[in-house]
């Protein structure tokens, strides 16, 4: 019998089913490195939670538009502190480390680093979510943003006319 602390062995089929995504993609985006290989060898291979939460990071930033070069430039440097243009992708969604400034007087706390998506929907128009703070799960902020995204374009349909 499997234990609380024992981690979860998904097949391939099971991540697939969790993720939504084709066997066929699973495979490829090993292959192109933006996934890591299964635990395992062969028919006793298995993935667990990371790989089903790696694989809903690529579907979010693919759905923010990006490609899979950007999407693996981006995976790269997970956890790094870095700038948007260090990664030359001038519209994308993207979660990153952003530094909150805070003043210089000392009553004031230091700055804090959080991460969260931003979302440059149009020239001028940026949306960035804290999603610790706003309570929402990746699948949260994806969504969001869709709705966001097909009101703005309403919005701006309707203004040009």
């Amino acid at each position: 019998m499997p234990r609380k602390d024992d981690p979860v062995k998904l097949t391939l089929a099971d991540l697939a089913q969790r993720t939504g995504e084709s066997r066929r993609t699973i495979r490829y985006y090993i292959q192109r490195g933006l996934l890591p290989p299964p635990h395992g060898a062969k028919r006793g291979a298995w993935y667990d939670e990371e790989h089903a939460n790696r694989l809903k990071r690529i579907q979010h930033l693919k759905s923010g538009g990006l490609s899979l070069e950007a999407i693996s430039r981006i995976l790269s440097h997970d956890g790094d502190s870095y700038s948007y243009e260090m990664l030359d992708l001038p519209h994308f969604s993207l979660s990153a480390p952003l530094v909150r400034m805070a003043s210089h007087e000392p009553s004031q706390p230091k700055p804090q680093t959080v991460t969260a998506t931003h979302i440059r929907l149009d020239e001028g128009l940026e949306l960035v979510i804290d999603s610790a703070r706003a309570q929402l799960t990746d699948d949260g902020v994806a969504r969001f943003t869709d709705v966001v995204t097909k009101a703005y374009r309403k919005i701006k349909k309707e203004d040009s006319r």
